[in-house]
């Protein structure tokens, strides 16, 4: 079978030609700084307990005005982020732009990195591996709440009468995350067993949006304790083909484990879930390394490409006061990434005491989200790279005062959600944060259209395979639709 391949170019002409994707390697590559995909764009999440519910909120803003600029632009056949001008079967094989909703606009179409700690790490998984809508993001979100921050032991380490386990049953947490997994597999087949979700594994295709999560791991026999970054690809170098510095966190290969053992490990809040032990490693949560993981995320893609990201932005969980920072607000950060696991022969509450007292000084840094590990350290990153197109999101007021595991009442966390939402709504009403979202979706719409124009979009976008027999094929026909 002969296969013409069509000329380079993308400009219909008078007589109705058909769109060309452009599938010059100057057009498709990472290494050339022109190219599309050379804009490399990242987003983060802080960690936060339930107050990420309010992160999601934020990026559901911005993902509805994104899909307002989509169906404003020139090309009106836009309904879909999946869509392309050089298909124009695909395009009309879906909804039109009237009948549009913002499950037809997913975040893994709009950024390269999606990265994120504890909760936050959650997000990135979901958002990123998992490649949902930010709607079922949020609805998943609930579920967790329910199944988990709805239902805490009577006898924990953060009681009153005080007893060396964790507030919540780490089967529970891990449940629910299985359950998150397999509701997200089975979403185009209902066959697939629920087992599958145990063996989903964390890596994933190289070509799509890469997922990041941190977790801070304990090698008890090597005396060694660190920060860790799980990845979705492939890092494996200490080096990069630039002159700088960045170098990446525990270099590695695409990490073959199961998902729902990434998202315990990060979420491993201490005093709230056990460690999770995987291979020689105990992991706890990403927040006692990197509650906001900004800064690491730029230095990662810094090292993988030797170059700065087009656009980064960083979601947070509530802005902390003076006045929130000197209450006490459920951070299990508050505590050593011991708590929890204390000897059996140490039960008395005067021994928690001398250790929280001992901790006092440390509690800040692993807090930090704004100061020098967090915005303020990013900023001033992102400054010396010169990269122009960043923003920090993150809501004042009172949510930095809701618990970390705060779910009231119990079986819905109905009020505590509304609390949530009532302060993100309060933000996102505010003129800077409306014209800050105006910008970022502007910006990220652009690069989006930029991309679609080129034949590496569908292996971005869409779950098709090409195969061809002929060695010349250079797939556009034989079309094979794997759905995840």
């Amino acid at each position: 079978m002969s296969v013409e391949i069509e000329p380079v170019g993308h400009t219909p002409s008078a007589t109705n030609e058909p769109i060309r994707p452009l599938r010059r390697y100057q057009d498709i590559s990472d290494e050339v700084l022109d190219s599309p995909w050379a804009k490399k764009t990242v987003l983060t999440f802080d960690g936060g307990g339930v107050r990420g519910y309010s992160s999601l909120l934020i990026l559901k803003a911005l993902m509805l005005k994104i899909k307002e600029l989509e169906i404003e632009s020139l090309n009106s056949r836009i309904c879909s982020s999946r869509d392309y001008p050089w298909m124009e079967a695909h395009a009309s094989s879906t909804s039109t732009s009237n009948e549009s909703t913002l499950d037809d606009f997913l975040p893994c179409h709009y950024f390269d990195y999606i990265a994120g700690t504890s909760t936050g790490g959650l997000s990135a998984i979901m958002l990123g591996r998992l490649r949902m809508t930010v709607d079922d993001a949020l609805q998943q979100y609930k579920m967790f709440g329910n199944n988990v921050f709805g239902k805490a032991r009577w006898w924990h380490a953060r009681s009153g009468l005080w007893f060396p386990r964790a507030k919540y049953p780490s089967k529970k947490a891990r449940n629910a995350f299985k359950r998150i997994i397999h509701n997200k597999i089975t979403e185009h087949d209902k066959t697939i067993p629920y087992h599958q979700a145990e063996m989903e594994l964390f890596k994933y295709r190289k070509d799509r949006t890469r997922t990041i999560v941190f977790s801070f791991s304990v090698d008890k026999k090597a005396g060694v304790d660190m920060g860790y970054l799980w990845r979705t690809y492939s890092h494996e170098s200490s080096t990069n083909s630039s002159d700088d510095t960045y170098r990446p966190l525990n270099p590695s290969v695409a990490h073959t484990i199961p998902i729902w053992q990434v998202a315990r490990a990060t979420s491993a809040a201490p005093s709230y879930f056990e460690p999770i032990k995987i291979g020689d490693k105990e992991h706890f949560d990403g927040g006692v390394f990197a509650n906001n993981p900004s800064i690491r995320v730029l230095e990662e893609v810094r090292a993988l490409h030797g170059y700065s990201p087009r656009i980064f932005i960083s979601i947070g969980c509530g802005l902390k006061t003076n006045a929130s920072e000197s209450q006490e607000t459920g951070n299990p950060h508050r505590q050593s990434f011991n708590d929890g696991i204390v000897d059996s022969g140490r039960r008395k509450r005067e021994a928690l005491k001398k250790w929280l007292e001992l901790l006092h000084g440390v509690r800040r840094f692993m807090t930090d989200t704004e100061g020098p590990n967090g915005v303020q350290g990013w900023n001033n990153e992102c400054v010396t790279l010169q990269i122009k197109y960043r923003w920090r999101l993150n809501v004042g007021g009172a949510l930095a005062k809701v618990a970390l595991d705060d779910w009231v009442p119990p079986k819905s966390g109905e009020s505590t959600l509304d609390k949530i939402e009532r302060e993100t709504d309060d933000y996102l009403s505010q003129p800077r944060t409306k014209e800050k979202i105006l910008e970022m979706a502007r910006e990220l719409v652009n690069i989006r259209h930029e991309r679609a124009e080129t034949e590496r979009w569908e292996r971005f976008a869409l779950d098709v395979v090409y195969r061809c027999p002929e060695s010349s094929c250079q797939g556009r026909h034989s079309r094979g639709k794997r759905h995840y």
